[in-house]
């Protein structure tokens, strides 16, 4: 991790402050938490948000009772990325996912970390090997206790041969330990089978499209799968109280795509869902979000009060703007707006009109020279502000 001195530190605290602080609402109360995080999930397969071929119709159908935020982008490639920036507000900024760093060993407070200030039980649920991508160590760094793989599984008839076992059978699996959980509780579950090869159990061979992807059929699978636990859960006392959070580790990055979800912005979109069984949240929010706002976001929703490390802000308040900050390929990248800012660390690579220049066509940098210069200096202080967090262990505000 190099060094990064853009600006001055008092420059960098205006810009990226890391101190986050949430003020606990009287009306707030201590309800569970259940995010399912779904392999490869990218926004252009749900129809409700996209407008797209609908694969995922049980996710259609929730979106309409749910607060979608259906301009909400990864923050990386990768599903050990994808988890830091969920479950502890870590981007992705280093080649490697954190755990993978020689920072790994830094202090880190997640959303499981903060929950359990407030009495909550917590669990990390993932059907694959355990050990699979140092989940299991990462997992428990960020707050969660107790973890379920493919050995506390148990069953190997389920298993998919090359991952772990299939959604279905864990997600209902997690569903009952779910139930088993002292309220309130938080639950992160990360899905598998829409991961290539994308094996389906043979008995639903022909039941799902195949649409023009290799990951077609399993997105569908998958769809059916979270279908099938929403019942389940439906049925158990903790289901009212709970707000479900549905987002994706990553997007998928190979095959053809619709052409706006192959450019740089398109290459990273995902859904972001808040769904409560009493119809408290609702509506769609195309204000730019990111997987960083999910940890502040939820601990907003349950009434977490005190000071916070985070990126990101939670979509709940408007006391940070919209962003959502990209690193892929020695690309440095942020979105603001109606514009994405490309940044190779040393100069402009371009600034985009990323809704409407399907193909990143037409650089703006030379025309719009104010937003350029504010949007690299925006997106510089998230980098320096990174590299002081993993050099420093500074990640958690004292």
């Amino acid at each position: 991790m190099p060094v990064r001195n853009y600006m001055t530190t008092e420059e960098m605290e205006r810009l990226a402050p890391l101190a986050y602080t949430l003020r606990r609402d009287s009306t707030d109360s201590p309800k569970n938490v259940v995010v399912i995080m779904v392999e490869s999930m990218g926004r252009e397969y749900i129809s409700a948000i996209s407008g797209e071929t609908a694969y995922m119709p049980f996710l259609d159908s929730l979106c309409a009772h749910s607060l979608v935020f259906s301009n909400a982008f990864a923050n990386s490639e990768g599903s050990p990325k994808g988890n830091c920036a969920v479950l502890a507000g870590i981007p992705s900024f280093t080649d490697e996912a954190f755990m993978n760093t020689p920072y790994a060993e830094n202090r880190v407070e997640g959303m499981g970390t903060r929950l359990k200030q407030l009495g909550y039980t917590t669990a990390y649920m993932h059907g694959g090997l355990n050990g699979e991508f140092k989940f299991d160590s990462f997992s428990k760094a960020c707050g969660f206790d107790t973890y379920y793989g493919k050995d506390e599984f148990g069953d190997d008839r389920y298993y998919d041969g090359h991952w772990g076992i299939y959604d279905e059978e864990f997600l209902q699996f997690a569903s009952g330990r779910m139930s088993a959980m002292p309220q309130p509780f938080c639950a992160a579950v990360f899905t598998l089978t829409t991961h290539d090869p994308f094996p389906i159990p043979p008995r639903y061979k022909g039941r799902f499209p195949l649409g023009d992807q290799s990951i077609h059929e399993s997105i569908g699978y998958a769809d059916f799968a979270i279908r099938r636990f929403f019942e389940t859960a439906s049925r158990e006392p903790w289901y009212k109280n709970t707000v479900f959070v549905i987002t994706a580790d990553h997007t998928f990055k190979y095959n053809d795509h619709p052409a706006w979800y192959m450019n740089p912005a398109g290459r990273f979109a995902i859904p972001i869902i808040f769904f409560t069984p009493d119809g408290s949240l609702s509506g769609n929010d195309t204000t730019v979000a990111q997987q960083l706002d999910i940890m502040p976001s939820v601990l907003d929703l349950v009434g977490y009060q005190g000071r916070i490390g985070a990126f990101g802000r939670s979509v709940f308040s408007d006391d940070r703007p919209g962003r959502a900050i990209i690193h892929l390929g020695g690309l440095f990248n942020l979105i603001e707006g109606d514009r994405m800012l490309l940044f190779d660390g040393e100069r402009t690579k371009g600034l985009h009109a990323y809704k409407t220049d399907t193909l990143f066509a037409n650089d703006l940098s030379h025309i719009e020279k104010q937003t350029t210069a504010t949007m690299k200096m925006q997106l510089k202080a998230y980098m320096q502000r990174h590299a002081d967090a993993l050099l420093n262990n500074r990640l958690v505000p004292d």
